[in-house]
């Protein structure tokens, strides 16, 4: 069958969507796609790009916009590219100014066959990860990458590697193994999200669980006050982590405030459930009094009769007759019956 044929578009190499996004940050994958935009796009191999067109994109000097780029800062998408590069992903070929003999914009291009035949280690802290195996796909000889998990054979082809490690930690943590050494999954995750690569958010994870956790409270606390991070939130959180970082200005007594704050809250919780109650407690004695016991039910209608004469009795409401009135309703409020009767019992009890 024919494929339809999708004008203005790019095409972008099986191998790229079928094995490399396994095995890819969400900036290396941005790196790519625009090289590939820009070399295949133009029915070119290679292409020369700079820095500032890979994190910002092109612009004529009219102004008008041929492309945004990647979207990253300079120093992402320089760690991005070199971490292509010394993979083998990415071919680089530095270029100078023949008259300045300054660096001028490099030359990339896609390594289309670059393969990998084990599981690609970003570092050497990717602890706890089984080697990984290759096996040919009978028609074109291209690998899937699998790795085996105790019994269990898992296909990591088109799965983050952050993810794929997290799994791991979760299949190994409930077969009972490396209970004092693998980190919590859920840690992991959060650590990149965060913007750490999944190798460091492992090797963290695991040797400062609480200083992992303690940073990131802190982080989200810079964040939200606009702290100006000079490179990449990922990069600032790693050596915060590392070096175990201070919390930052005003961190503590934004966390005092809170906490003071909840405690408020539940004080005042904790004294509206008494009152309710309370409450509820005199309602059923009244109740129970009025069936029960007619004659101290008597004494407490009385009572309270006479609680109403002391307050309309009183000199100041003499020449307010609606005030008056009010004091008058507010006696026969089932609120005020109910603290009458706590006063009315209270009275009859032996000192």
């Amino acid at each position: 069958m024919t494929r339809a044929l999708i004008p203005n578009s790019t095409p972008v190499p099986d191998v790229i969507l079928d094995f490399w996004l396994a095995l890819l940050t969400g900036a290396e994958v941005k790196v790519v796609l625009y090289v590939a935009r820009r070399t295949y796009g133009f029915g070119k191999a290679s292409d020369r790009i700079s820095l500032s067109q890979l994190a910002g994109g092109i612009r004529r000097r009219d102004g008008t916009v041929l492309d945004t780029g990647t979207g990253l800062s300079r120093s992402t998408v320089k760690a991005a590219c070199s971490s292509l590069v010394k993979r083998g992903m990415l071919l680089k070929e530095s270029n100078t100014n023949e008259f300045t003999r300054e660096c001028a914009e490099s030359t990339y291009r896609l390594n289309l066959e670059w393969t990998s035949t084990a599981w690609p280690r970003r570092d050497t802290d990717q602890v706890g990860r089984v080697p990984a195996q290759v096996q040919q796909k009978a028609n074109g000889g291209v690998g899937r990458v699998l790795t085996h998990v105790g019994q269990t054979t898992v296909d990591l082809v088109g799965r983050n590697p952050a993810l794929q490690e997290t799994e791991h930690i979760q299949e190994t943590a409930a077969s009972g193994e490396g209970k004092s050494t693998a980190p919590a999954a859920e840690l992991v995750e959060k650590l990149v999200a965060a913007g750490l690569n999944g190798a460091d958010a492992v090797r963290l994870a695991r040797s400062k669980p609480l200083e992992c956790e303690r940073q990131l409270a802190f982080l989200a606390y810079r964040v939200k006050t606009s702290f100006p991070f000079k490179r990449d939130k990922g990069a600032f959180l790693r050596r915060a982590i590392e070096d175990a970082f201070a919390p930052p200005n005003g961190y503590n007594r934004v966390l005092q405030a809170k906490a003071d704050d909840a405690k408020g809250r539940a004080s005042q919780a904790e004294a509206v459930a008494r009152r309710s109650a309370l409450r509820e407690q005199m309602r059923q004695t009244l109740e129970t009094m009025q069936h029960e016991q007619p004659a101290r039910y008597l004494g407490f209608l009385s009572y309270v009769d006479q609680k109403r004469q002391e307050a309309v009795g009183r000199p100041i409401l003499a020449g307010a007759p609606e005030v008056r009135r009010r004091v008058v309703e507010c006696f026969d409020a089932e609120e005020t019956r109910l603290e009458l009767l706590a006063e009315f019992l209270g009275s009859q009890s032996p000192s």
